[in-house]
């Protein structure tokens, strides 16, 4: 008999009728909840039934309570479902025959729930749709640990068998999304590379292997029994360069696949023949230190390789012991570590591709690395962590790998150090570069003494940039793949160190619009007549309202720009009587440039700067999204929780790790126990997984997070107990008022979305002192989190769907968090999304929406405005010109981004 999953069940004892209990997977446990008695259809036979709490979908009743399954409302009611909620000693391995007649019900593949199959009456068929009448509403989430299942339930899948043949499958895998208990692996840690899968991810078409974690064989290499060899010439031939040295693997560091590292596959030697893969990872980081830091700092040289790793193999010369480097054979430098495989023996591609994760024990910790910002210095990149018990210092690196147009990607990943502390944070202006691009005089005696260069040029992202092309058009950058670490060191000698593993974060999207420098060579395109004094415009208005900055990736954006009113110098000696100098700045950066006015005839400077600063507040793109920023902390004495708590109000996520951590949000818990989710196979990361759940749901107000090394995630919240209670009950209830008012309960989901936005664009106002209350406090610098700042300034209704309504002014954010809060009381699946606007460099948001099947964009932000309804129901590439944007890692984990292009 299968054992029932973990999840919400009758109480076998109640206090009162209808009452809830926690079944763990093994046994009851003391968490309640109070059922929907008041509302229980206690005479009817297990159905759909109008759901009690939310009369705009409809909930299954099995006979005896409610269940997590819900379905939007439509014109031809669903069957029962496949699987109805079982009780605690049901026998829920295939569904009953008997019991289930013919008809759709939801796939037991599919985790989110948005597929239903067909079953015949007496198995599964192959024959899917999409859940209602085209994309289904977002579930409100009333399960417990356990989130959607399938283990064991016999599931008909198509597959190819030669040109246009199909034949039936049986798949038998539970989804990586559910809590079940992972076997430990059965197999050597060095036949890794043939692991049989023990969970399938349907939405990414991956199976995963069970995770082998706390290694200690960091020189070990798997066998891959391959019948044919791995540079037979035919095979690699029509293959990239550098592909041809991993064909059929691939290794990555972070759950989602997205920062590749370096892998050697190899024919072995011997009558056994097959493939020997083994680490590419190098064991050193150049540092190269600027004059100013290796004097500081008593180096006697200004270049040199740095260990990073504690074990490996020194590499010496064929005819002699003498050591000539180290040699990149073992692992180590990672603590946990993603081998995808693609192929079988035959060297044929794998209908789907199987991850196996692996890892290593470590003498020091991880540091967790948070990327912060610093007081008083706006712009300037600061990483924070815990302090890692044992650790003498810190190394600051930075890391890419090489992707050239003729031979692909190198497999090689460089490492370069960019700076070292003692302390548990670090910024850019501490880096070996010795703060490379500080003002020539800090004493403010010159004209250019408030006027940097460049900023965070430790953290720089490219060889050449955007600007540069104005003096090198033909030059290319071929750096890919970044990221930011931090490794911590107990000790170290010319041969040997003793190092954590390196704790990453990615930064290719999520940290590359952050400032690097001033675009000089466009400007001076742009004005020829710029001297080293600045540049002269007529009156005010002809200054530019954007500032050509180049951003940390290398490319040029053209910044909001503000007049600073503290850098006016008067330039009579040097320009004429009558002029002076005042500074322009990219807001939120110490970048800028001298502009030079005349006033001869008498005007006040702080009226033109005043003037000044008004109009580019009132023309300046209508953005306002936020970089993520968070801290590092504990909060003493907080219950954690490790049961999904019932909820009130919708939520959503498109793992269920995130909406595990979604539900536990919205009930304002203060420290969640991860630690479950953490030992399961394909589970994002931490750090993905919030960032996800901060932006699909509105109901949801986080300041910051944290999470430590036994599991656990802390959260500090907006607003107080109480008062965030009554936020989340505000904004229900206008939600709900305006979705009831537009008259679309029978409306296509196309003219779903086209009514939500017409409201926004008709009610709701763009927040511009709110934006502007933002740059100051940003141009200021602040170590704290925005949300904080803006709190205390009174304007972070601005930055949530509440202001929509409350107010009736909201950012970009606010706008889109209010269409998701107005879609999540219909039938339309709607997202938040969120970026940078290329033209401006502006962090920006907007939605897309699901219509039959395919996301459109809607921004309804921009839609607020003379050109009216622009980019209402567009395809990605249809942001054009200035519209033109990127999307970052921030609002969805990044495994799933892919399932939202359109391109």
């Amino acid at each position: 008999m299968t054992q029932p999953h973990a999840g919400w069940y009758p109480d076998p004892t109640p206090a009162q009728e209808g009452d809830q209990r926690y079944w763990d997977g093994q046994q009851w446990t003391a968490h309640t909840a109070p059922g929907a008695s008041a509302a229980t259809p206690v005479s009817k036979p297990a159905d759909w039934y109008v759901d009690p709490t939310e009369p705009q979908q409809l909930r299954y009743w099995n006979g005896t309570a409610w269940t997590h399954h819900t379905h939007a409302r439509t014109s031809a009611d669903p069957a029962s479902p496949a699987q109805p909620e079982p009780s605690p000693t049901a026998d829920t391995s295939v569904p009953q025959a008997s019991a289930v007649p013919a008809g759709w019900h939801p796939d037991g593949r599919d985790v989110s729930g948005q597929t239903l199959r067909y079953w015949d009456g007496s198995q599964w068929t192959d024959h899917t749709h999409a859940a209602g009448t085209s994309a289904p509403r977002r579930r409100k989430r009333v399960s417990g640990k356990v989130l959607a299942a399938s283990i064991g339930v016999p599931v008909l899948v198509v597959g190819a068998v030669g040109a246009g043949a199909l034949v039936m499958r049986e798949a038998a895998l539970p989804e990586c999304g559910t809590l079940f208990d992972v076997e430990s692996p059965s197999g050597a840690f060095t036949d890794l590379a043939t692991a049989e899968p023990i969970c399938t991810d349907t939405a990414r078409g991956l199976d995963f292997t069970a995770p082998m974690r706390d290694q200690t064989e960091r020189d070990a290499t798997f066998a891959f029994p391959a019948t044919v060899r791995h540079d037979d010439p035919d095979r690699i031939a029509d293959l990239d360069y550098f592909r041809q040295f991993d064909w059929g693997f691939e290794l990555f560091a972070d759950p989602g696949l997205t920062t590749p590292l370096p892998l050697s596959v190899e024919d072995a030697e011997g009558a056994d023949g097959g493939w020997i893969i083994s680490s590419q990872e190098a064991p050193e980081a150049t540092a190269i230190y600027s004059d100013d830091y290796a004097a500081a700092n008593g180096l006697a040289v200004d270049y040199e390789q740095v260990l990073i790793r504690s074990n490996y193999d020194q590499l010496t010369g064929l005819d002699s012991d003498e050591v000539v480097g180290k040699a990149p054979s073992q692992w180590g430098l990672r603590d946990q570590y993603y081998l995808v495989r693609y192929v079988d023996e035959r060297g044929e591609p794998l209908d789907r591709p199987v991850v196996s994760e692996f890892g290593f024990t470590q003498e020091l910790a991880t540091p967790q690395v948070v990327v912060g910002a610093v007081e008083g210095s706006p712009g300037t990149v600061q990483l924070q962590w815990q302090p890692v018990d044992g650790a003498e210092w810190y190394l600051i690196v930075k890391s890419s790998v090489s992707q050239f147009a003729d031979q692909g990607r190198s497999p090689y990943r460089n490492y370069e150090a960019v700076g070292a502390t003692r302390e548990a944070a670090w910024d850019t202006t501490q880096g070996f570069d010795g703060d490379f691009g500080a003002p020539y005089d800090s004493s403010g005696a010159s004209y250019l003494s408030y006027y940097r260069t460049a900023q965070n040029n430790a953290l720089r992202m490219f060889n050449y940039s955007e600007d540069d092309l104005v003096l090198q058009p033909d030059a290319e950058e071929y750096q890919v793949g970044w990221e930011f670490g931090v490794i911590a060191i107990a000790d170290m000698t010319d041969d040997s160190v003793t190092a954590s593993a390196i704790g990453a974060i990615p930064a290719d999207a999520a940290e590359a619009n952050r400032p690097f420098a001033f675009a000089e060579y466009q400007w001076e395109e742009r004005y020829p007549d710029t001297t080293w004094v600045g540049t002269e415009f007529a009156s005010v208005a002809e200054i530019p309202t954007t500032l050509p900055i180049v951003n940390l990736a290398g490319a040029v954006v053209e910044a909001d720009a503000m007049l600073v009113l503290d850098t006016v110098a008067y330039a009579d000696e040097v320009v004429r009587p009558g002029v002076v100098q005042v500074g322009l700045y990219a807001v939120g950066t110490q970048l800028g440039t001298p502009i030079l006015l005349d006033v001869s005839d008498g005007e006040s400077v702080a009226t033109l700067v005043d003037e000044f600063n008004e109009r580019a507040r009132l023309t300046g793109a209508t953005t306002g999204g936020t970089y993520d920023t968070s801290s590092v902390f504990t909060i003493e004495g907080a219950e954690v929780v490790d049961v999904a708590p019932l909820v009130d109000y919708p939520i959503y996520g498109t793992h269920p790790f995130t909406e595990f951590i979604a539900a536990h949000m919205v009930a304002r818990h203060e420290a969640i126990d991860i630690s479950a989710w953490l030992a399961q196979p394909g589970t994002p990361d931490i750090a993905d997984a919030v960032q996800e759940v901060r932006k699909q749901n509105p109901y949801v107000y986080v300041e910051d997070y944290s999470w430590s090394t036994d599991g656990i995630l802390y959260v500090r919240y907006s607003y107080p107990e109480g008062e965030y209670q009554q936020h989340q009950a505000e904004l229900k209830a206008h939600a709900a008022e305006v979705a009831a008012s537009l008259g679309i309960q029978n409306a296509s989901n196309r003219d779903t979305a086209v009514a939500i936005n017409t409201y926004l664009v008709d009610h709701v106002e763009y927040a511009y002192d709110a934006l502007a209350v933002a740059d100051s406090i940003d141009q200021q610098g602040s170590s704290n989190t925005w949300q904080a700042d803006y709190h205390a300034n009174g304007i972070l209704y601005a930055w949530e769907a509440n202001g929509a309504f409350d107010r009736n002014q909201v950012v970009c954010a606010g706008y889109s968090l209010a269409f998701v809060a107005i879609a999540m009381e219909t039938q339309l699946h709607a997202v938040y999304v969120s970026g940078y606007v290329t033209a401006s460099g502006g962090s920006h948001a907007w939605n897309k929406v699901n219509i039959d099947g395919t996301w459109l964009a809607i921004d309804s932000t921009w839609n607020d405005s003379p050109n009216g309804n622009k980019y209402l129901l567009i395809r990605d590439s249809e942001f054009t010109g200035s519209a033109t944007r990127t999307e970052n890692e921030y609002w969805v984990v990044d495994a799933n981004m892919s399932l939202f292009a359109t391109p």
